[in-house]
């Protein structure tokens, strides 16, 4: 079946929240202006990412900058009505960034000993940034099955989304981040 063309009917200033036209249509859209600078290694990156994470266990479905381009806003939207997350890369960056010098967890899969083996290998391919079809692939399962480990994993800890997944696969240490250029 095509989907339907996309199309922005509302725009938001920073600092505000769309629940007009575009609120009322679909996903919530909400434009958090984070001073300390994204991208930059400046004072108040240590807020940023605080606002980041809180974001995320709230339910947020990913993040973006300021300046994204509509036609990345609206692949985003795409993105997080299906379920996955996006996160910007100077976002992933500054939380990687983070996650080096400040590790959140007490060992590998830490928070996640309810999980089945099959469930937590799902979920360290998540937070790699994996597809559901990906995700079969690798574990040499359908993408029903996949989808499934995934869904259960979601239900046993208690995670809205996938963004959320990624983030309690770091903090628990289940995956590390890549030494860059890898």
């Amino acid at each position: 079946m095509p989907r339907p063309p996309s199309a922005v009917t509302a725009t938001a200033a920073p600092t505000t929240t769309a629940t007009g036209p575009a609120g009322a249509q679909g996903p919530d859209a909400r434009g958090d202006r984070l001073d300390g600078g994204l991208g930059g290694r400046r004072h108040g990156e240590r807020e940023t990412t605080d606002h980041v994470f809180e974001a995320l266990r709230a339910g947020a479905a990913g993040f973006l900058v300021e300046d994204v381009l509509p036609e990345d806003f609206l692949h985003a939207v795409r993105v997080a009505a299906r379920g996955d997350a996006l996160l910007a890369p100077s976002i992933t960056r500054g939380l990687i960034d983070r996650y080096v010098s400040e590790p959140f967890g007490t060992g590998p899969g830490a928070g996640l000993e309810e999980l089945a083996n099959r469930e937590r290998e799902a979920v360290a391919l998540v937070a790699r940034g994996l597809s559901n079809d990906e995700i079969a692939d690798r574990m040499v399962i359908t993408p029903m099955t996949a989808k499934t480990h995934v869904n259960r994993a979601m239900m046993k800890i208690g995670a809205r989304d996938r963004a959320q997944l990624v983030v309690l696969a770091y903090e628990s240490g289940l995956v590390a981040p890549r030494a860059p250029g890898r």
